[in-house]
């Protein structure tokens, strides 16, 4: 009976231990679920079935082994049964105590010992063994078994599903999640895809979706991404919020609520966030997405730098036309690192090369011009991935490199690298001329002296002079090479004469017009070559007698112009006289008189420095007027040597008589003159010095004035020369015209005699 009692309160307590861990093991694995939590994982409930395990065990030794390998004494047990049947009255318990002793009876104690075991042994049979134990532990173990036994039964009949889905986890250790009202799943996270697109477009970027591996996900930093979540709705139950929660990787804690995006489509619901803790990324974040009882848990973002070009280096290499022909090598012939203001020969042939912050896997180049968009292409990258190159033949334009870096992670640069390039375009050369002792006519048998530069940005292939009648549009121009000096200047000159000798031209008749310029051509190759030409002189071709005419009609507008200048001087004398006659010492007494008389005073001295002043701006200017008259002088002396139409006599009285003596007075008294003004401009208020200077100004204007008088006088001399020149001219302009026409007359006479009658 003892055994038996032991047995039953060992299974009973076990039933109990093992209904209890079944319950305690759902609880902590299926209640976290109804809250919105988690499995237990396998680990913790490997541990759960290790400490039942361990309990079964620790019972079986405590309430099995040690109970049933226990001996109980006789005295024990008798005492146990006196205890619980008053009526042995201590009838058991003496038995037992006398047997131990039987041996040391006395003879007359025998009688009395069997007696009272006989009575013993008789009112044992009759006592309820039962009464011992202690039934109400095992009773409460019972109720507590059988109602843990039923609940699983209920529960096992009740939810199928979820009793089997139990078990198989806790005892076969599935990992099958517990089965949720919401279902999430990951669609993962969208970034911009970076493009060349203008930065200022307002057209939406284009998107592209990464998704996760092994719940892990790498970004670049500082960039910005969109997270996307869906709920199954379809036999689920759709969330109204979905929330993550997230830490960073300095241990910053928070939460976001995603939203809706649109209805449900395709039997799912969509969640988004676009906002922190995916915008501006700049370090790691591990988040949980939480929707009703179900969660996605333990998800990663890892933040890295995105690619980045650190150097980039341009090999150039220049056109054929600007390289030295004695360098075959192939060499480039400018080797530097990209600065910003970098420029570019035109039509040079580029290499760049560029070095990376990380392995890349590609590099997209895209070359933008003023006008627009360009191609894309690739880059070549290097087998180690921190180098790529690229080759741009024949630049020759203005164009923005764009390069997108991407890594081998396929992550690119947050945006394109800009790196603007520009072309120090071949101009056409400058050149000009000018001619020297030339007017607008000339004679067919002229001179041309000229003067001219001509500066080319690199270097000049030839400069000419070219010639072409202006009648003759298709005549191929008669063209002669020049070689300029270091600084570009050249001069020279053109001999018509020595070129109708030389048949290189035609001879040009009076009437005619003759088209000169200079004519420039440098190395350029790339496309037409740069011609530039000067202004064009367009020259009339005239008769000498003509040209003379001409520049002695010249000579009459120099007398006009030193006629006008002789009147503004005798006027300048004229001012002169009037301040030499200003009362100086009454202006200088009338500082003590009255107020009235000072401001008199005053208003005489303002007036002084005015006429004074005026005196000096017409002295310079005739001065000015004087070289002017004189240079055209000149000009007309070297117009008529070079159209050869000069006489010794001519030279020498225009050289002799007008303009040396111009060139003198100039130098000489008029120079004079202007100096005493600037002195007296400079003691007009001095009583004591001023009216001394003012009476010297006044004989040196008379000086001028004589000067240009007798030099006026020789121009009208020359004048009546010209006349008298004229005069002869037009007689044998007559006598020609007369002896053509008896030279006509007498072959029509002649003619008219081989007429029939």
């Amino acid at each position: 009976m003892v055994r038996k009692y032991i047995v039953a309160d060992f299974v009973l307590t076990a039933l109990v231990a093992i209904g209890a861990a079944f319950w305690g093991g759902l609880l902590l694995d299926y209640g976290p679920i109804l809250l919105g939590g988690l499995e237990m994982p396998r680990s913790a409930r490997i541990l759960l079935l290790v400490a039942l395990f361990v309990v079964l065990v620790v019972l079986a030794i405590r309430l099995l082994g040690e109970r049933l390998s226990a001996e109980l004494p006789d005295e024990s047990l008798a005492l146990l049964l006196e205890r619980q049947h008053p009526e042995l009255g201590e009838r058991l318990m003496t038995s037992v105590q006398l047997a131990r002793a039987e041996s040391n009876l006395d003879a007359h104690s025998r009688p009395l010992y069997e007696h009272v075991r006989r009575e013993a042994a008789q009112m044992s049979d009759e006592l309820d063994i039962r009464r011992v134990f202690q039934w109400r532990p095992l009773i409460h173990k019972a109720i507590a078994a059988g109602v843990m036994l039923l609940a699983v039964i209920v529960f096992a009949l009740a939810t199928p599903s979820i009793a089997s889905h139990a078990i198989s986890r806790l005892l076969t250790l599935s990992d099958d999640p517990w089965p949720r009202k919401a279902k999430l799943e990951m669609v993962g996270v969208e970034v911009p895809i970076v493009t060349f697109a203008d930065p200022d477009s307002s057209a939406p970027p284009e998107i592209k979706l990464l998704t996760f591996e092994d719940r892990s996900l790498r970004l670049a930093r500082g960039g910005s991404a969109t997270l996307r979540v869906r709920a199954m709705a379809e036999d689920r139950v759709v969330p109204e919020l979905c929330t993550v929660h997230y830490e960073t990787a300095s241990g910053q804690r928070g939460q976001a609520n995603m939203r809706r995006v649109g209805g449900q489509r395709n039997g799912y619901q969509e969640f988004s966030l676009d906002g922190p803790p995916l915008d501006g990324l700049a370090e790691d974040v591990r988040f949980t997405v939480r929707g009703l009882d179900d969660r996605l848990s333990d998800f990663e973002v890892v933040v890295v730098d995105p690619p980045a070009v650190a150097q980039l280096e341009i090999q150039c290499r220049y056109p054929e036309y600007l390289r030295d022909p004695q360098n075959t090598s192939d060499a480039a012939d400018l080797v530097v690192n990209y600065a910003p203001g970098l420029r570019i020969r035109e039509g040079s042939d580029l290499k760049v090369i560029g070095n990376s912050s990380k392995p890349l896997s590609r590099v997209d180049v895209m070359l933008r011009s003023v006008d627009g968009d360009g191609e894309v292409q690739s880059a070549k990258v290097a087998d180690d991935g921190m180098s790529f190159s690229l080759s741009l033949p024949d630049f020759s334009e203005d164009q923005t490199l764009l390069l997108l870096p991407v890594d081998r992670q396929q992550i690119s640069a947050g945006a394109p690298f800009r790196f603007f390039l520009g072309v120090v375009n071949d101009q056409p050369p400058e050149v000009s001329l000018n001619l020297v002792g030339i007017g607008s006519a000339i004679t067919p048998v002229a001179k041309l002296p000229f003067v001219g530069t001509v500066k080319d940005d690199y270097e000049l292939s030839r400069t000419e002079i070219a010639l072409a009648p202006a009648s003759q549009q298709n005549t191929q121009p008669v063209l002669r090479d020049i070689q300029p000096q270091r600084d570009g200047s050249f001069e020279g000159q053109v001999d018509l004469r020595a070129l109708v000798a030389d048949d290189m031209m035609k001879s040009m008749a009076p009437g005619e017009r003759l088209n000169m310029f200079a004519e420039a051509t440098d190395r350029y190759s790339l496309a037409d070559r740069h011609v530039t030409q000067s202004d064009l002189y367009g020259l009339d071709v005239v008769s000498p007698e003509e040209l003379l005419g001409r520049l002695e009609r010249r000579e009459l507008g120099l007398r006009a112009r030193l006629e006008q200048s002789i009147d503004e001087i005798r006027q300048l004398r004229d001012v002169l006289k009037t301040i030499s006659g200003d009362d100086w010492q009454a202006v200088d007494s009338a500082t003590s008189a009255a107020q009235d008389e000072g401001e008199e005073t005053l208003r005489a001295e303002q007036l002084r420095v005015l006429r004074i002043q005026q005196s000096s701006l017409q002295a310079n200017k005739t001065s000015e007027e004087l070289t002017g008259i004189a240079a055209a002088l000149g000009d007309i002396i070297l117009e008529m040597e070079n159209n050869r139409v000069d006489s010794v006599d001519r030279r020498q009285r225009i050289t002799s008589q007008v303009q040396q003596p111009l060139e003198n007075v100039v130098g000489g008294e008029l120079k004079s003159l202007r100096d005493l003004i600037d002195q007296l401009s400079r003691v007009a208020r001095d009583p004591d010095n001023g009216p001394e200077l003012a009476v010297q100004s006044v004989d040196a204007a008379e000086e001028v004035l004589l000067r240009l008088t007798a030099i006026l006088d020789s121009m009208l001399d020359l004048e009546s020369y010209n006349e008298i020149l004229d005069i002869v001219r037009d007689l044998i302009d007559r006598q020609n015209r007369l002896i053509d026409e008896t030279k006509d007359e007498q072959k029509r006479r002649v003619l008219d005699l081989f007429k029939p009658q």
